[in-house]
């Protein structure tokens, strides 16, 4: 199978996992996708991919599943909510980073497998994580923004297209301007 149709998989099955969370489990269940989906984007991006000739990072499927249900907590209960979901995702991500980095301080048993492999995937993740961290919540809180802010102009429930598509759109770019930001410091470094 092939990256491009697997990508389109990948995107059908965030989306059906999304909207099962959210049915099965309301607002609490989009507040867990949020802090879950936070961690997982973290992790997958460190694997590149190549995508329609274009290399690329895998967490950005899962990463932008984020923008929708903030914005399904932004349109049923609010841009209070929404807010707090954001921040749920920021301390998640944080509180994860530095588990991991006090697991990564214990010393392993001889008959261990994994800490090698732990070390290589989680000694990543405090660069990733801090850059990562920077852009999540520019991009989440300007997601917040706008979509309450095209909510109160387009309130009708026709448009609610518009405002997810605009505020994700308009968003993503804060995200890409952060992570291309990050990616000049580093090299500089």
């Amino acid at each position: 199978m092939t990256n491009e149709i697997l990508w389109i998989l990948f995107a059908l099955v965030n989306f059906v996992l999304i909207t099962a969370i959210y049915r099965m489990f309301g607002k609490n269940g989009l507040l867990v996708w949020i802090g879950m989906a936070t961690v997982v984007a973290n992790l997958q991006v460190l694997k590149m991919v190549e995508l329609f000739g274009v290399t690329a990072t895998l967490g950005n499927i899962v990463y932008g599943s984020i923008f929708l249900a903030t914005d399904i907590l932004n349109e049923k209960y609010g841009k209070q909510e929404a807010r707090k979901a954001v921040w749920l995702g920021f301390f998640t991500l944080v509180s994860m980073t530095i588990l991991m980095q006090m697991a990564l301080r214990f010393t392993p048993a001889e008959s261990d497998m994994v800490n090698e492999s732990l070390k290589t995937l989680f000694d990543l993740v405090p660069q990733v994580a801090i850059g990562s961290l920077l852009a999540y919540i520019i991009s989440q809180n300007v997601d917040v923004y706008i979509f309450s802010k095209l909510k109160e102009r387009f309130d009708s429930e026709r448009f609610l297209w518009v405002r997810n598509n605009v505020s994700t759109m308009l968003s993503q770019f804060f995200r890409y301007f952060n992570i291309l930001c990050d990616c000049i410091l580093e090299y500089n470094a």
